[in-house]
């Protein structure tokens, strides 16, 4: 963060987001442990805010947190207790994980006992969640439209407005992997998203693709 704002001019427009992550893959793990690490990991959050405004760079940075919630990983109350710690900081978290085994149209269940109610509280129905979901081969997008449409029938929160869309293309590229089937380029990622999701108006900001 301080590399970023060091290397930007003066009265820069350019402002960059932190998020960082956590999955939910792992052993050892419960409820009641999961709540206290997202406690912990809101409050380390709201540290580097504060460490970010005491040093007058909180116009052009910010930090938020992240979860990489995946249903084959772990069961959906770990997540669920992890976010509700995170949220008693009242800062957002981006949830850029999967759907494993969720439809990929209408309804019906998903791996390891989660449902697309679990899906869609995780990334939009949870009051501080953001959406930016992998999309990394055109299923997915399918899976996440079906998830959204859920929200929009059974509850008042509507269809999941996108932030973004997280490709793999670039990691893949990186570590030499093709990745085959699974390397949407990130514009890909993010047409394939909105096109499938059918729901307007979008929530597009600046970061409306992203690579991992």
């Amino acid at each position: 963060m301080q590399g970023f704002y060091d290397c930007t001019v003066y009265d820069s427009k350019s402002f960059l987001t932190v998020a960082p992550g956590v999955t939910n893959d792992g052993s050892g793990i419960n409820s009641s442990a999961a709540n206290a690490l997202g406690t912990a990991w809101g409050n380390m959050i709201k540290d580097l805010n504060s460490w970010i405004v005491t040093r007058g760079m909180q116009y052009q940075l910010t930090t938020f947190g992240a979860l990489d919630a995946e249903p084959s990983w772990g069961p959906y109350s770990y997540s669920q207790a992890w976010a509700n710690g995170f949220m008693a900081s009242n800062l957002n978290y981006y949830d850029f994980g999967s759907a494993d085994g969720c439809p990929a149209s209408g309804t019906g269940s998903c791996n390891n006992g989660w449902t697309q109610a679990d899906e869609y509280a995780l990334a939009w129905g949870n009051r501080t969640a953001i959406a930016v979901p992998q999309i990394y081969l055109s299923t997915q997008a399918q899976q996440w439209a079906a998830i959204s449409a859920w929200g929009n029938a059974h509850t008042g929160s509507g269809p999941i407005l996108w932030a973004a869309a997280l490709s793999q293309y670039q990691a893949c590229k990186d570590h030499g992997d093709p990745c085959t089937g699974e390397d949407n380029t990130p514009l890909q990622s993010w047409q394939q998203l909105t096109a499938d999701s059918g729901t307007a108006p979008y929530y597009v900001t600046e970061m409306s693709y992203a690579s991992s």
